[in-house]
């Protein structure tokens, strides 16, 4: 199994404003909060692991080879 660190916690840590966001009225929200606050901020959004979520490098590709869409 595959984790990550919890990057809310982390980000305040450095004095940062973490967000999290598992839905897109969510992730309207938390990006609307994060940009009219001043100074850092970390913002997390939960994705299906199926869904295509562009740009993205292959599998064992690098960023010379990026795809941009479908």
């Amino acid at each position: 199994k595959i984790s990550s660190p919890n990057f809310i916690e982390l980000a305040q840590s450095y004095g940062a404003s973490g967000y999290r966001a598992s839905s897109y009225a969510e992730a309207e929200r938390i990006i609307d909060e994060a940009l009219s606050r001043h100074g850092v901020a970390v913002m997390e959004f939960d994705i299906t692991e199926e869904m295509n979520v562009y740009p993205m490098i292959p599998p064992g590709g690098d960023a010379s080879q990026t795809i941009e869409s479908e």
